[in-house]
């Protein structure tokens, strides 16, 4: 794999994380659980790089959200480059990549994502922000082993078959 496909992926997926969060984020809501695409994305495409570029995701990937809430950038930034750092991570210890690895890490970068920007940005109320985390790391685990699936293919070394 070389920089520059990582790069042009990684730049791919984020514009459309970004706008399906931007135009279908509220419509798929399962029982009260929205999807985070760009956190799912960054958790995704970081088992394909290092912890440096996981968090060069994240730092991208939190302008983005905070562009599209039109909150304060600074929580999603900090908050998103944690998580990129985190999954990031991932891949130097050696883990084979593949979908389950690919929806754990999702869970994980989710759970980092959210409670970080618990910590900077407090809610009003803890016990349904908390509920609602849990479920949107299940449901973007879901969508993680979609993308994996994907960038796999993306990814793959070109396989040359003799005639």
């Amino acid at each position: 794999m070389t920089t520059a496909k990582f790069v042009w992926t990684s730049v791919i997926t984020l514009w459309v994380a970004a706008g399906l969060q931007q135009g279908v984020g509220a419509m798929a809501t399962i029982f009260g659980v929205a999807p985070d695409y760009l956190v799912t994305a960054v958790s995704v495409l970081s088992l394909y790089g290092n912890s440096r570029s996981g968090m060069v995701l994240g730092f991208f990937a939190g302008l983005l959200t905070g562009s599209i809430s039109g909150a304060n950038l600074w929580q999603y930034v900090v908050s998103r480059m944690l998580s990129g750092f985190a999954t990031g991570s991932i891949p130097e210890l050696r883990f084979k990549n593949n979908v389950a690895v690919a929806a754990s890490s999702t869970v994980i970068g989710t759970l980092i994502a959210q409670f970080s920007l618990m910590f900077v940005a407090p809610p009003r109320l803890l016990g349904p922000f908390i509920g609602a985390t849990i479920g949107s790391a299940m449901y973007n685990a879901v969508i993680a082993m979609l993308l994996s699936i994907v960038l796999n293919r993306v990814f793959a070394a070109p396989r040359y078959e003799r005639l």
